[in-house]
């Protein structure tokens, strides 16, 4: 169009596209005879293969550490001095990245037939029938203040690795609360004073666990979920949900992910 005397601003308006754009188009091909994005030669790299390598193999070794830490051993290991901007693009590059640990899961083959065990066993329960009639229950704590967060440098497929986890233990201050949860509503949050035993949990049942039941359970038949904590299992408790007639439900062992309130 451009050789049949068409002005820039026609082929623009014919294309819908801008006069720019021609324009460019127009500039590459008088250059180079070709429209196709030449390689441009950019910012040459800081650091050569040889220190590219360093790094990767330093980060593996101590994977724990900063990325201050990192560039400051680097640097006193290459005749060049890098900054650690530079050591995050190459560990980037190669697929590590700063996250933070993961507790370590450890489940017994056995516990997991029989996790296994139970999900196949409720797979026939529906809401309507069964589970609104489940009162869920849990513990959980509470930290306030210093919670020491240890991150690790390592890849996406990496998380598992038991190089990469662990966790931070200085707390400052921590709260445990009990609750509860049913399909009709919630219960009361229930802080509890220090560590909780046999004798503090049956106190916050009888204390808490009547009002919810009297609330969303008049005229219904119910089911009480608590998990397989010591203190949930003792002979104590076991005995108190006797005499006061709780009708529990089983529960597998280290299976938070099935609890609802979890």
């Amino acid at each position: 169009m451009i050789q049949n005397n068409f002005s820039q601003k026609s082929v623009a308006d014919v294309l819908n596209v801008s006069q720019s754009c021609i324009s460019k188009f127009l500039r590459r091909w008088n250059c180079h005879k070709s429209v196709e994005n030449l390689k441009r030669s950019g910012r040459p790299k800081k650091t050569d293969d040889r220190c590219d390598r360093r790094i990767i193999r330093h980060v593996k070794c101590h994977q724990k550490q900063t990325l201050n830490e990192i560039t400051n051993t680097i640097n006193q290991l290459a005749p060049l001095s890098i900054a650690s901007r530079t050591v995050r693009c190459r560990l980037r590059s190669c697929g590590f990245t700063r996250r933070k640990v993961q507790k370590a899961i450890v489940i017994s083959r056995i516990k997991w037939i029989r996790q296994v065990s139970w999900c196949r066993q409720k797979l026939g329960w529906t809401v309507k029938d069964d589970w609104q009639s489940v009162i869920f229950s849990d513990e959980t704590q509470t930290v306030i203040g210093q919670n020491n967060k240890v991150y690790v440098w390592r890849k996406v497929i990496e998380v598992w690795w038991l190089e990469c986890l662990g966790g931070g233990r200085n707390r400052k201050i921590s709260i445990m609360f009990w609750g509860c949860i049913s399909y009709f509503g919630v219960g009361t949050l229930v802080p509890v004073d220090g560590h909780i035993n046999s004798q503090k949990y049956f106190n916050i049942l009888d204390k808490n666990l009547w009002p919810v039941v009297c609330k969303y359970f008049s005229q219904k038949r119910w089911f009480f979920q608590d998990d397989n904590v010591p203190v949930h299992q003792s002979l104590l408790t076991r005995q108190w949900k006797a005499e006061n007639k709780v009708p529990s439900i089983t529960w597998p062992a280290q299976s938070p992910d099935i609890n609802v309130i979890t």
